[in-house]
């Protein structure tokens, strides 16, 4: 039995890069933000050129309902981008369990993950699938996707235990399927639709 074994500590960035990697693989998430921005754009220059053309206050007063739509348009990449990167850096400066030494081992039966606080001993099924970045393994759990285990590659002493780990988890989690990006067939439509239908109110708004 192969027994692949793995060190390292977690910093703040080791934890928000893959939140941000588990995030861009949910389709719903990523039509939001790529139509948000230039949709954001779009209000706050209609809002823009009515304040610039307005005469007087109740004028440019009439624009503030298009440019409230902005808010929720923009919540997405302040969530995502501000709040929650923001958090987990203050959450690891403040809990030493987040940025301690861990110390790990995988073989056929499963991974077991170990620190001075705490031992965890998982089989594979405890995992629902898997990708890999350029720095990091993340396999996700089966009892709530959005959880997810890191296993940076510099855990490893080298580029052969690096590549057996990644054969492994190939052969164990779900047969090698990898984490599926999409989290349900349709369901960027709805984002889609809500802002499409707030371009439109902004272009009519204009064109009024």
């Amino acid at each position: 039995m192969n027994t692949i074994m793995f060190r390292f500590s977690l910093t703040a960035k080791d934890y928000i890069k893959p939140m941000w990697a588990q995030l861009l693989r949910q389709w719903p998430t990523v039509v939001w933000l790529v139509m948000s921005a230039p949709a954001s754009l779009l209000l706050v220059g209609y809002s823009l050129v009515a304040v610039a053309q307005s005469q007087d206050a109740s004028d440019w007063l009439s624009s503030l309902p298009t440019l409230a739509l902005v808010v929720p348009l923009a919540v997405p990449w302040l969530i995502y981008f501000v709040f929650m990167p923001l958090s987990m850096i203050f959450q690891v400066n403040q809990q030493e369990r987040l940025r301690s030494e861990i110390t790990g081992q995988a073989d056929e039966q499963g991974m077991m993950i170990r620190t001075r606080f705490s031992e965890a001993k998982m089989d594979w099924g405890t995992f629902a699938g898997f990708f890999e970045t350029k720095t990091y393994f993340v396999l996700t759990y089966t009892v709530n996707s959005q959880m997810i285990q890191i296993i940076p590659k510099r855990a490893f002493d080298s580029t052969q235990t690096e590549q057996a780990f990644r054969a492994m988890v190939q052969e164990q989690v779900k047969n090698g399927k990898i984490a599926r990006r999409s989290s349900g067939r349709g369901a960027w439509l709805i984002p889609l639709i809500i802002i499409t239908l707030i371009i439109a109110y902004a272009v009519m708004a204009f064109l009024r």
